[in-house]
């Protein structure tokens, strides 16, 4: 760096950042990125400096607070010991001057630039990671880049040209045949095609590594099965290309939890279905009847633990997991006679641990009863209106009305059900904030870890 009459050399410790300065905050990090990208190119540029005390030896920065920040990160850690080339304005106009020039005179490098030279700096046998100590960049964000560079030419021309968008063009990266991408680009280019459509064209009909299931089974074991895996670096999941084999390696997982448990626990029937939210009403439970656990009551050290948990408005996994547990336990359980006849599902819930929907049992034989005139609402007949001449006969029988999921329907009488609030729910019998989650009636209650 070439001398200069206005430039002062001086120590690190008697610099701070100056209130004129606009970067008064920056991104957590930053000044490690910016520490790194000095201790591989050096300080390019100097920093700009004023003295509101012109008694005092320290020197407020008002241009180059991110250079600074790394300068210092540097200092602490022992690896930058030179002096500091700061150039000392004489005014605080000046110095407002310098901190605007600073920040609104940089031009950034377009998207199609940056990849383009990122490409280079590649060609050279520069690493991502060398490449953002040197930008001062995430290696995140150089990878990306350069997965936008293997596109073809013209595609990245589309986005020079904004012919495609930049998450147009991200999605276009899923595919690594130069002639399907440059089939889609003619479909796309200066339309309003939305990513997940173009993905789509590219993938077909993958499952993403968000799905449930394969959080159960696992990248590796699906990958040993013979499944592949498109990695997508623009987004926080992946693209899995065999459904019907994670359906499969799911319920074998599945099975082999529901055999434990029913061995175990001496249920009548353990089912699977890879379903996160569960088995259907209408159809996995039609023709069976629910059936519940005695309730026990925690002990009062437990019941405060639950109401503070309830209470909590962001509960880690480990709170909602012992959550779970003291609800289980406020629940009750099954007698063994219950589980002698029992059925209980086994599923994977949107987080893709394994939970179970209990327990159900086969439906007794209903019986029929024909209730007609005042005797159908609860009143003495009349014997001037005879029973075959009421408009009032109906038919009922003794099974509940049925219930529907997720919605909770509860019968406010023998022949019309309506929609029940958390006040109605036929097993909301215990008050208190921590006992809403625990007593909610069965169709819409949470599942329970297996």
């Amino acid at each position: 760096m070439t001398a200069r009459p206005d430039i002062h050399y001086l120590d690190i410790d008697t610099l701070y950042l100056h209130r004129l300065n606009p970067r008064q905050t920056v991104p957590d990090g930053d000044a490690e990125l910016m520490a790194d990208s000095i201790a591989v190119g050096g300080l390019l540029q100097n920093l700009v400096g004023w003295r509101d005390d012109k008694t005092s030896a320290r020197t407020g920065i008002v241009a180059g607070g991110r250079r600074l920040r790394g300068l210092q990160w540097l200092a602490e850690r022992g690896a930058w010991t030179d002096k500091v080339p700061v150039k000392i304005v004489t005014s605080e106009a000046e110095a407002l001057n310098a901190a605007a020039a600073e920040n609104e005179g940089h031009i950034a490098l377009s998207t199609s630039q940056e990849i383009r030279l990122y490409a280079r700096l590649v060609d050279n046998m520069l690493t991502p990671g060398a490449i953002a100590r040197a930008h001062a960049v995430t290696e995140r964000h150089v990878k990306q880049r350069l997965a936008l560079a293997r596109l073809p030419d013209a595609a990245i021309d589309a986005l020079d040209a904004r012919e495609i968008t930049l998450e147009q063009a991200r999605a276009l990266t899923l595919s690594d045949d130069p002639a399907r991408v440059l089939d889609l680009l003619d479909t796309i280019r200066g339309r309003d095609f939305r990513p997940d459509w173009i993905r789509r064209q590219l993938l077909g009909e993958m499952v993403r590594s968000s799905d449930p299931r394969a959080v159960l089974v696992g990248e590796d074991t699906f990958v040993a099965a013979g499944g592949q895996v498109t990695r997508d670096l623009f987004s926080d999941h992946d693209y899995w290309n065999d459904d019907k084999l994670l359906d499969s390696l799911a319920l074998h997982v599945l099975r082999a939890e529901a055999d434990r448990v029913q061995a175990e626990e001496g249920w009548a029937e353990v089912r699977v279905t890879t379903a996160s939210y569960g088995p259907p009403c209408d159809k996995e439970t039609a023709k069976l009847r629910h059936i519940d656990p005695t309730p026990t009551d925690l002990p009062e050290a437990d019941m405060a633990e639950l109401e503070a948990l309830a209470e909590t408005p962001d509960r880690t996994d480990a709170q909602e997991i012992r959550m779970m547990e003291l609800e289980a336990r406020a629940r009750g359980d099954y007698t063994d006679d219950q589980r002698a006849t029992g059925i209980i599902w086994l599923h994977p819930s949107r987080a893709g641990r394994i939970v179970r929907a209990e327990a159900w049992t086969a439906k007794r034989a209903s019986t029929t009863t024909t209730t007609t005139g005042d005797a159908a609402r609860g009143s003495t007949p009349n014997p001037k209106h005879p029973a075959s001449a009421s408009p009032c006969a109906t038919t009922f029988t003794a099974s509940p009305p049925p219930r529907c999921r997720p919605r909770c329907w509860m019968p406010t009488s023998a022949t019309s059900p309506s929609r029940s609030s958390p006040s109605n729910c036929r097993s909301a019998t215990t008050t208190g904030p921590a006992r809403r989650a625990s007593t909610r009636c069965r169709t819409c209650r949470p599942s329970t870890p297996a």
